[in-house]
């Protein structure tokens, strides 16, 4: 559990640096050139949406390929059924000789 929580630390601290670096640079545009703030807020707020709609469309992703494995398992093992019928029909005969 600690792992998991060690991960979404430095995430996090990646998103703060990054957040700083971004300020920073906006800042140093805005005094030095003729960039008005409306334009570094469209910026953040692009870079924000295609962070969010990465992770968004990369989670969903992650559901259908595990709700696809998940599927194949239960199809593969549905088709090991008549082998199992037979196998266990088999047992039973071997079985019945030694009884009789």
């Amino acid at each position: 559990m600690k792992e998991k929580q060690n991960n979404f630390e430095f995430i996090a601290v990646i998103g703060i640096i990054f957040l700083m670096i971004f300020l920073s640079i906006s800042v140093l545009l805005v005094f030095f050139t003729s960039t008005e703030w409306k334009d570094m807020y469209t910026t953040l707020f692009s870079i924000v949406g295609s962070v969010v709609g990465g992770l968004l469309g990369g989670y969903i992703t992650l559901i259908g390929v595990k709700q696809t494995i998940w599927g194949q398992r239960e199809q593969e093992s549905i088709k090991l059924i008549p082998q199992k019928l037979i196998a266990i029909h088999l047992l039973k005969k071997k079985l019945d000789c030694f009884t009789s």
